[in-house]
């Protein structure tokens, strides 16, 4: 009887999962639907109308800057994978590791949490035959290692640029503080978690004891019997990485690549619209600050948040309509194109797979 229970089980959550996946996307449409007719409504008429000139007008080299910043956002997130993926002892292709990157940055940014994409990854990871400690420890510490990057791109804007954090108003530079105060709380409690797995351990017992209470989670003893027996994988996984720190540093200066990469693209963007009304560290510096504000906000990619922090920073500096043009084109490459980009790279990677289990099921089929 358990048996004819258990796969329409599956079926149920998988078909949940969809649905879910579904609704987190029309709901990342419907935010950013809002966010870029808010941002729009900034602009006054003859601007808006002119928003396509401005486009066509733009310097070809600082434009292609812009969108080399783009990809370097995803590749340098590929090449951290890679590195700590090496000091794990496995050699993937770099082609896996940038839908790994892909999947993270993807899905971190349709989801509430700036942690979303992990589970795709592993997920992806699993299926190149990586194990799930193994996996789970990889991209444990490269989300480590991102939060110590950023919270270094926050050091570095305040104490290099103070200047423009002062421009922002009060809300927004509260925000900021949060969030710049929030991201060295993340990278410390990451780091723990990642170096001292009881701590881990303890955290997932009481998520999946309290999901028993909640009637979320079944088999609660066979769950954490199981969670009890990755643990050992996973101690093994971090001590041998503990042993390979060059590889660590590896990861930690291609989490800074990309978080640089990633503020460089409205800098970029700034100097290919020909604007001069600000240096292009200021702009920088503007974006940095942004990023911090706006990445522990609960909602997708923090949409609407990050374009209100945006136009508050740049219309310190610059007119208003200015200010959202500058703010609808940067943010446009640096986070929907590249969201787009991702989610075509993994969709494409989908149907690749399908594809091929499709023709070995035929030549299965042939053989027999």
């Amino acid at each position: 009887m358990d048996e004819g229970i258990h796969p329409n089980g599956e079926k149920g959550d998988r078909k949940k999962r969809i649905i879910k996946k579904f609704l987190w996307s029309a709901l990342f449409l419907l935010i950013a639907a809002a966010s870029i007719g808010a941002v729009s409504a900034q602009m006054k008429q003859d601007s808006l109308a002119d928003l396509g000139q401005q486009l066509l007008e733009m310097n070809p080299v600082w434009a292609m800057c812009a969108i080399a910043s783009m990809f370097g956002f995803i590749l340098f997130e590929a090449f951290s994978l890679r590195s700590i993926c090496l000091a794990l002892g496995i050699r993937p292709k770099f082609r896996h590791c940038c839908e790994y990157a892909a999947a993270d940055i993807y899905f971190s940014a349709i989801t509430p949490s700036a942690t979303g994409g992990q589970p795709a990854s592993v997920l992806l990871m699993r299926q190149d035959g990586i194990s799930v400690p193994t996996a789970t420890a990889a991209l444990l510490i490269n989300l480590t290692m991102c939060a110590f990057a950023t919270f270094m791109i926050g050091v570095v804007c305040f104490g290099l640029n103070l200047q423009t954090f002062l421009r922002f108003s009060l809300i927004p530079r509260m925000l900021i503080l949060i969030g710049f105060l929030m991201q060295l709380v993340t990278a410390f409690v990451l780091y723990l978690m990642v170096w001292h797995e009881t701590l881990l351990q303890s955290i997932v017992s009481g998520v999946i004891r309290f999901g028993g209470k909640l009637h979320l989670v079944r088999n609660q003893e066979e769950v954490l019997k199981l969670l009890e027996e990755k643990m050992d994988d996973y101690r093994r996984t971090v001590k041998l990485v503990a042993n390979r720190k060059f590889y660590l540093l590896q990861a930690f200066v291609f989490n800074f690549l990309q978080r640089c990469a990633q503020l460089s693209i409205t800098m970029f963007v700034f100097r290919a619209m020909k604007l001069h009304c600000a240096s292009m560290f200021d702009i920088w510096a503007t974006q940095g600050y942004v990023v911090m504000g706006s990445n522990y906000v609960p909602i997708p990619g923090g949409m609407g948040v990050a374009d209100i922090l945006l136009l508050n920073g740049f219309g310190s500096i610059m007119p208003s309509h200015i200010a959202a043009q500058l703010e609808l084109i940067s943010r446009s490459l640096s986070f929907y194109l590249c969201i787009l980009l991702c989610g075509g790279g993994l969709l494409l990677r989908i149907g690749i797979r399908k594809m091929k289990s499709v023709r070995q099921g035929k030549t299965g089929k042939g053989n027999s």
